[in-house]
């Protein structure tokens, strides 16, 4: 239901699902997102959901379960925040 011929509707749940589950082991709120950490947050959900897509066609992948134990411990709140609260670069 994630492949090339997937769900939308599907994939859009999933992602959803996702952002509730990093919100909640970051322990914030969707108040407490800027435009800036929504985007990093879009960017991790986008990243996992690719992941998943890659475990299901490849059955000698990681589980997607033991994926997300591994990932989700990579993910630190302060680093997170700090990345969103640098001025940005406008060189290009």
């Amino acid at each position: 239901m994630l492949g090339k011929n997937g769900d939308p509707r599907f994939a859009h749940k999933i992602k959803r699902s996702l952002r509730q589950a990093i919100l909640q082991y970051l322990n914030l709120t969707e108040a407490q997102l800027t435009p800036q950490t929504d985007m990093l947050l879009e960017f991790i959900i986008s990243g996992h959901l690719q992941v998943l897509v890659y475990c299901g066609e490849r059955p000698d992948s990681l589980s997607p379960l033991d994926f997300w134990l591994r990932m989700s411990n990579s993910i630190d709140r302060e680093k997170f925040l700090a990345a969103m609260t640098s001025k940005p670069d406008k060189s290009f």
